[in-house]
């Protein structure tokens, strides 16, 4: 009354060959790519700057300026100050002052190295990046131009104070690159040096986001978020932790500031003495 016993026997067959594609060669290809969107014109946008500096938590600066900022591509070149305003609190009966943080936000070029800033894979060819910097995907999506954007996370294979890491917004068509992070939790290069030779830096830390917008055919930078911290170390009281959280937001690339009539060389000026050098226009502000 139906079968009892069932019998299997083996057989084998050949299947066709299987490629597996490594997903990251791609991500490598489009960090090392970045660079050949990169604009060589400037263009100059009205900007604003603000900066603020707590020690052990509390507010002790107070920076705002207007400038018309000039642009390469991804990078700032140069401000040049409209005007601009300080407010500053003591601090165990001493002021803190950024004197130069705009400056700062000069010398940092996405694609090259320099002996200011921890390296990024953008400021690598192909095999380095490789060589240095894991690479993940975070995330693939459209947005809302219809651009199918990656954003690509970095990281270096070593455990080094000498390389950032963080996320990179990518447009696959294009290869606009559209935002980078760049963090570093203890840098041992940094553009910052102590006002008395006695002092000195420790624990160094970035949170640096920069963001990019068309402008005309070409990319150039809409926003700088410029966050570092450090451990400030005075032969005289001890050691305190510093905070400063810098904004920098080209706004109009269409006009420009009518700049103060006087002449000086305000590249060899700090940033306070810019701005204590014009008259503070009350109207303006």
């Amino acid at each position: 009354k139906g079968l009892k016993v069932v019998k299997l026997y083996p057989a084998t067959e050949v299947l066709s060959e299987v490629t597996l594609v490594n997903n990251d060669e791609f991500l490598y290809e489009l960090l090392a790519s970045c660079k050949k969107s990169l604009s060589r014109k400037t263009k100059t946008a009205k900007t604003y700057f603000s900066l603020n500096t707590f020690v052990d938590s509390n507010q002790v600066e107070l920076l705002e300026c207007y400038y018309n900022g000039v642009f390469r591509g991804y990078d700032l070149e140069n401000l040049n100050l409209k005007n601009g305003r300080i407010s500053l609190k003591p601090f165990n009966e001493n002021y803190f002052v950024s004197l130069s943080t705009s400056r700062a936000l000069t010398e940092h070029r996405l694609f090259e190295k320099n002996d200011y800033f921890p390296d990024s894979p953008l400021a690598m060819n192909r095999n380095s990046i490789e060589k240095e910097f894991f690479v993940q995907q975070d995330s693939k999506f459209k947005d809302a131009s219809g651009r199918t954007v990656y954003a690509i996370k970095y990281k270096p294979k070593k455990e080094t104070s000498y390389y950032f890491y963080g996320k990179a917004w990518i447009d696959s068509t294009s290869g606009n690159l559209l935002k980078v992070e760049l963090n570093s939790d203890s840098a041992l290069i940094s553009p910052f040096a102590p006002l008395v030779p006695k002092d000195s830096l420790e624990k160094i830390a970035f949170r640096i986001s920069k963001t990019y917008t068309l402008v005309g055919e070409k990319m150039y930078v809409k926003s700088i978020d410029f966050n570092y911290e450090l451990v400030y170390k005075s032969h005289r009281q001890g050691k305190y932790v510093v905070k400063s959280n810098a904004v920098l937001y080209a706004y109009n690339y269409q006009e420009e500031f009518l700049l103060p009539f006087y002449n000086v060389n305000s590249s060899a000026l700090t940033d306070y003495r810019r701005i204590t050098s014009a008259p503070y226009n009350v109207f303006f502000w």
